[in-house]
């Protein structure tokens, strides 16, 4: 299999295969307006798409089964407008993503050793700036989001997001609620994803007031040495966007005393140590993470 592999893919399957490759050349060579369409299954190098001004756009389907097809005719002829958001983020480079250093450690086992920076956690505390982020996705139109309101009520925090359709075809758009925690003795990502809702079909002009929440408690840290989850004292900011890298700041909220949100308890003695990426973020900035 490693030769049957290295065979397909010289440079690793993170990239083009050499056919591939040759497939691209040819296109570029006879057409002047291409659109790139990612039947693909999981993240892979977009470099050659992003770096490339003869591609207009690319499409990712991902693996849509049967009525995949279907459904990016309707997309790419304009008889829909696509309003899906990346699960993933996709790096700039291969070695941008904190695993693949000790990837081919073992053929038996990969070391864990990102921790609490998982996907754009990892991209967003570092400052790393990816081909594209988690949360992105773009439209034949254009939205404004506008943060209405920001209260807290019996534990649950909710946001009131004005979303209007500031451009000239009906489309939906996806709301994402981040927050960030103060660091405290706890150490955190820069922000997390806490709630996300699409809007309904909006006509040019037309406007929605999206309402999302979530529970006080899911901004709580996990303490090792505690066994529990703690919401720390201190400021946390409330970020509101359409991708984890256009966010900005709609609220802030005190937590004046510290609080055990869950009482847990520790089935291992967690006597050997392990590897794992630590570090320091500032929360203070506004607007784009990194």
């Amino acid at each position: 299999m490693p030769k049957i592999s290295g065979e397909v893919f010289p440079d690793g399957d993170f990239y083009l295969t050499t056919r591939e490759k040759a497939m691209l050349s040819m296109v570029k060579e006879r057409f002047d307006d291409i659109v790139v369409v990612l039947n693909i299954g999981g993240i892979m190098d977009l470099s050659w798409v992003k770096n490339d001004d003869r591609i207009s756009s690319a499409l990712l389907g991902w693996q849509g089964g049967m009525e995949g097809g279907l459904a990016m005719a309707e997309l790419l002829t304009g008889k829909g407008n696509p309003s899906g958001k990346l699960a993933d983020t996709f790096a700039a480079d291969v070695n941008d993503y904190p695993s693949t250093a000790n990837f081919h450690e073992s053929f038996d086992y990969v070391n864990y050793t990102e921790d609490i920076y998982v996907g754009y956690r990892y991209f967003d505390t570092f400052g790393i700036k990816p081909a594209f982020c988690f949360g992105y996705g773009l439209s034949y139109t254009e939205f404004s989001l506008k943060t209405e309101s920001v209260h807290v009520e019996k534990d649950e925090i909710y946001a009131a997001v004005r979303v209007q359709n500031i451009g000239s075809y009906a489309g939906k758009e996806v709301v994402q609620l981040y927050y960030s925690a103060p660091e405290g003795g706890l150490e955190k990502p820069y922000q997390e994803l806490k709630a996300y809702k699409k809007t309904a079909l909006l006509a040019p002009g037309e406007a929605e007031t999206v309402e999302l929440t979530f529970a006080l408690k899911d901004m709580a840290s996990y303490s090792e040495k505690e066994a529990a989850w703690i919401l720390e004292p201190g400021e946390y900011i409330i970020r509101v966007g359409n991708s984890s890298r256009t966010t900005h700041i709609a609220a802030v909220l005190t937590v004046d005393a510290e609080k055990k949100t869950e009482q847990l308890k520790n089935l291992f003695n967690g006597d050997k140590e392990l590897k794992e990426i630590s570090g320091n973020r500032d929360m203070t900035q506004g607007g784009t993470a990194g």
